[in-house]
């Protein structure tokens, strides 16, 4: 568990707008998702022999469902896709790194009920299989019949968003909004409340996430981790699920993915699956559920690691970075959406889609940065991003970051009937 430093802070939330039975070898997944694909046989075969190879069924010691109906199969550490890849061979196990100190969790103000989320790892599926992987074994989620036909090509699977390019401000396909740290530091952390937006189709997609960046142009690289509603990633989910992201190459293609599909993520043992879904959601003006996130640099190995409620999950090893290879420049907390473009809004939601005053909005709180001693800073002179204190032509608003409150904003993403 990490740390926590007592300092008697007092605050106010930061509020954003806002199953198979896992047994078909992969030979069996490939032929079928041939027969379902709407895609060319070139992609098909392409898409399909890249996830054929990331492990064999042999590999598979134990499968269950969670109670959220994702298939997750266990396989042996050093069976993991990263370290199939031929420099890894050899590669010795980075040891997860001393815990930060944190500043105190923030004390609400608005009497909501805070719950940590469940990962769905509890007891038996409705097989009799045990939620959970034996030791030293690591959890993937197994994709499900029909998730992989959804892209036009690999490259675009891996992608940020099916069309992503890197913007400034927001236009009328992709929307963000939140608040940005401009300092050196070894990681960023925040605690997001857990919502399912609404997803239009299944090309778009609402997140909110924390972002560890530096560098510029074709050299910006960066470790992001949140949770999303992303359907076309998920065979058509509109389940809210966490995931983590890196680029070292401005997005382009090949130079990242989600979840480690493309092999560049180290996952431990026993912990929570990439891509798996989150839940229960948290209920408005009700109970708040809610997942604490972060990004660290180990400062002994340099690799950037990912923590989820307390567990390091896996690292990124720093041979995949060069402008974050010592440390990051900045971090940024927000929401984004994509939106097919030439129709307007469409019904997409950023965070719970409700502005704050107007209801029981969507937060991030808890923001915090490390410092090269470990220990955290509350975010309180963030610059902010998509429009401060304002609504712009796309529905998309930062209310302000509480001064009385540092660490804390007060955020308003997106209502698509504003």
């Amino acid at each position: 568990m990490l740390t926590i430093r007592r300092l008697g802070i007092v605050a106010v939330p930061l509020v954003f707008l806002g199953c198979g039975n896992g047994e078909a070898p992969f030979d069996e997944f490939h032929e079928e998702k041939q027969a379902l694909s709407v895609t060319t046989p070139k992609v098909v075969k392409e898409i399909g022999d890249h996830f054929a190879a990331r492990y064999s069924r042999a590999d598979v010691l134990h499968s269950f469902t969670t109670e959220f109906g994702d298939d997750v199969e266990c396989i042996p550490f050093a069976s993991q896709p990263t370290l199939r890849r031929p420099e890894f061979v050899g590669h010795v196990p980075m040891r997860a790194p001393v815990n930060p100190v944190l500043m105190e969790q923030q004390v609400r103000t608005d009497g909501a009920i805070r719950i940590p989320a469940d990962t769905g790892f509890r007891g038996s599926d409705q097989r009799g299989r045990l939620r959970r992987c034996p030791a030293d074994t690591v959890p993937m989620r197994r994709p499900a019949p029909g998730e992989l036909e959804r892209f036009s090509s690999l490259a675009q699977m891996f992608a940020k968003s099916p069309l992503h390019a890197p913007r400034t401000g927001s236009t009328e396909f992709h929307q963000y909004v939140g608040v940005g740290q401009a300092v050196d530091n070894w990681g960023i952390m925040a605690s997001f409340d857990i919502w399912n937006p609404a997803v239009q189709t299944g090309s778009e997609f609402s997140l909110l996430q924390i972002s560890s960046y530096g560098g510029s142009g074709s050299g910006f690289q960066t470790v992001e981790t949140g949770w999303h509603v992303y359907p076309n990633l998920y065979a058509g989910s509109t389940s809210t699920r966490f995931w983590i992201y890196s680029t070292n190459a401005n997005y382009a293609a090949g130079s990242g993915c989600y979840n480690n599909t493309c092999s560049n993520f180290v996952q431990n043992p026993g912990t929570y699956c990439l891509g798996c879904a989150l839940g229960p959601y948290s209920i408005q003006n009700g109970t708040h559920y809610y997942t604490d996130i972060t990004t660290y640099k180990d400062l002994d190995n340099g690799s950037w690691w990912i923590n989820k409620d307390g567990s390091w999950i896996g690292y990124y090893p720093r041979s995949n970075f060069t402008a974050i290879a010592n440390s990051a420049a900045a971090g940024q907390w927000y929401g984004e959406i994509i939106e097919n473009p030439g129709g307007g809004h469409t019904t997409t939601d950023m965070g719970n889609g409700v502005f704050p005053g107007a209801g029981d909005a969507a937060e991030i709180d808890w923001m915090q940065y490390f410092q090269r001693n470990t220990f955290s800073q509350l975010v309180a002179n963030p610059t902010y991003f998509g429009g401060a204190g304002i609504t712009d032509s796309f529905c998309v608003t930062v209310h302000g970051l509480s001064t009385s409150a540092p660490g804390v904003l007060a955020q308003t993403l997106r209502a698509p009937r504003c």
